[in-house]
C-alpha cells in the first residue's frame, strides 16, 4: 500500500512538471532539433509520454517513438516491397530497411535541394529579425515578412548561395545515410558538412581516399576528384536545362 502510495506520488508530480514553462520550451526546442514540427502536435504528445515512463528525451528517442507510432503491423506484402525497393534507393540492402523509417531517403534528399532552391531574401531577413539560426527549416517556414537588413542579410545570403552551389540530391543522400538532420542543421556549419560529403560522393566516384585517412598526395587526389564531380555537376545541369 505504501509503496503505491509513492509511485502515485511520483506520478502526481511528473504531471506537474509537464507543466513547468522550461521544461514546455525544452521539449518545443527537441521537436524543432528532431526536424518534427511538421507532427508539432503528435511531437509534443509522444514527449509528454516518454517523460512520464521515464525514457530520456533526447532527439534520437523523440524521433524514433514518433515514427514508431505510425508504423501499423503486421505489414502486408505490398508494404515489405515498397520498403525493400526504398532500402535499395538509398544504396542499402533490402534486409537492412528499417520499418520505422519507411520513406524514401533519395526522394527526401530531393525535396531538400528544391526547398533550398525556393528560400528568398525575405525568409533570411525575417529568421535573421527573429533571432532564429539560419537553417533550412527555419527558412522554410518564415512567411516571408521582410525583417533584418545590412551586413547580416548580406552574410545570410553568401551562405545560402554557398549551400546552392554545393548542394545536390546525391550530396544530400551522403549527409542523411550518415544520420545528419540537413534541415535543422545551422548553415555555417551545413556548408562544412557539404564540403566533407562531397569529398566523400567525389572519391567513391572517381577514385581515391576517404578525407580522414589522407596524407598529402592522397589530399591531391581528393582535390582532383572533387573537381571533376564538380564538373559533372555542371554538365548534368546543362544537360537537363535543355
Amino acid at each position: 500500500m505504501e509503496e503505491h502510495s509513492r509511485s502515485k506520488k511520483a506520478e502526481d508530480e511528473k504531471w506537474n512538471l509537464l507543466k513547468d514553462p522550461n521544461l514546455q520550451g525544452q521539449i518545443r526546442n527537441l521537436i524543432q532539433d528532431a526536424g518534427l514540427s511538421d507532427r508539432r502536435e503528435e511531437a509534443e504528445d509522444t514527449a509528454k509520454e516518454l517523460f512520464l515512463q521515464g525514457t530520456p528525451l533526447t532527439k534520437d528517442n523523440l524521433k524514433a517513438a514518433v515514427d514508431l507510432k505510425s508504423v501499423t503491423v503486421p505489414l502486408s506484402f505490398t508494404e515489405l516491397t515498397k520498403l525493400a525497393a526504398g532500402a535499395l534507393a538509398n544504396g542499402e540492402k533490402p534486409q537492412d530497411c528499417s520499418f520505422i523509417k519507411p520513406g524514401n531517403l533519395y526522394r527526401k534528399a530531393q525535396e531538400i535541394e528544391k526547398q533550398v532552391r525556393s528560400i528568398t531574401e525575405d525568409q533570411l531577413s525575417e529568421v535573421l529579425q527573429n533571432g532564429k539560426d539560419l537553417t533550412i527549416q527555419n527558412l522554410t517556414e518564415a512567411k516571408g515578412v521582410r525583417g533584418q537588413g545590412g551586413i547580416e542579410l548580406l552574410s545570410a545570403r553568401r551562405q545560402l548561395e554557398e549551400v546552392r552551389l554545393a548542394m545536390s540530391a546525391e550530396v544530400n543522400l551522403v549527409m542523411l545515410r550518415k544520420g545528419i538532420q540537413i534541415d535543422t542543421v545551422p548553415m555555417k556549419k551545413l556548408i562544412q558538412e557539404l564540403d566533407r560529403a562531397i569529398e566523400e560522393k567525389a572519391a567513391s566516384l572517381f577514385g581515391g581516399s576517404a578525407p580522414e585517412t589522407e596524407g598529402e598526395e592522397e589530399s591531391k587526389k581528393v582535390e582532383g576528384c572533387v573537381a571533376k564531380y564538380r564538373l559533372y555537376l555542371e554538365t548534368n545541369a546543362k544537360v537537363e536545362s535543355f
